[in-house]
């Protein structure tokens, strides 16, 4: 989460000043800024690799306050529709797979059938709710 937290820091020396016990409040700053770690380029899939879809990888780039849910959105017939999957503020940094998988109808298609993937981040956490990715 980007911002700064507090935290305490304890030092003890036992040297030979006897004893001495230290202790301070500190403002720690994370300057992560938020965003999404996602796959780029073009990629294939055909009803040839059904049942064996294609796996993409997301990851946040900072901690978040609340939730982070991406949705995902198909523009065409070609693909099975694809779960969303959400972030929390414990699993953040884990990366969440999204399938991708192709509509096996037997139907000729031809060579160059593209379909677009749109992806919205909904979120309470104002930094990533409505992120473009």
């Amino acid at each position: 989460m980007a911002g700064v937290e507090n935290a305490q820091v304890r030092f003890r020396f036992d040297g030979n000043w006897s004893f001495v016990w230290a202790l301070d409040n500190v403002e720690i700053t994370d300057d992560l800024a938020p965003g999404i770690v996602t796959p780029s380029g073009l990629v294939g899939v055909s009803e040839s690799n059904v049942p064996d879809p294609l796996d993409f990888q997301f990851v946040l780039q900072s901690r978040p306050t609340s939730d982070v849910t991406l949705n995902f959105t198909v523009d065409g017939e070609q693909l099975q529709p694809i779960e969303p999957i959400t972030f929390t503020e414990e699993n953040w940094f884990s990366p969440q797979v999204s399938v991708v998988e192709a509509i096996a109808d037997n139907i000729p298609e031809g060579e160059d059938q593209r379909t677009t993937v749109s992806v919205t981040v909904t979120s309470e956490d104002p930094d990533y709710n409505g992120l473009v990715v």
